[in-house]
């Protein structure tokens, strides 16, 4: 069993995309859930991760500020089903599994 937020978003379909930097990992690890696209290669180049225009996605990485970013640039690329994670690691490492 994972994060409860992260749970509930998987449970309505997103998929959850981890944009930290592999080294960010050594402080707080990469979710099971996440697959992991740095946020440089996510914004230039989302269709070479497979991602479609319409499927739901859920940016994350360790505050919040990197995904927002990230989001509202996949937003202005066209994607319409984005959303960043607030709070980002830092606040779900605070919550209960």
């Amino acid at each position: 069993m994972g994060y409860k937020i992260i749970d509930q978003l998987i449970g309505e379909g997103y998929q959850i995309v981890d944009i930290r930097e592999p080294a960010e990992f050594r402080e707080i690890p990469k979710l099971e859930e996440a697959i992991n696209i740095s946020i440089p290669s996510l914004v230039s180049n989302p269709k070479g991760f497979n991602l479609e225009y319409s499927k739901k996605l859920a940016l994350i990485c360790k505050s919040g500020r990197r995904s927002e970013t990230a989001a509202k640039a996949l937003q202005n690329q066209g994607f319409t089903n984005v959303i960043s994670i607030n709070g980002g690691m830092l606040h779900l490492r605070n919550q209960k599994k």
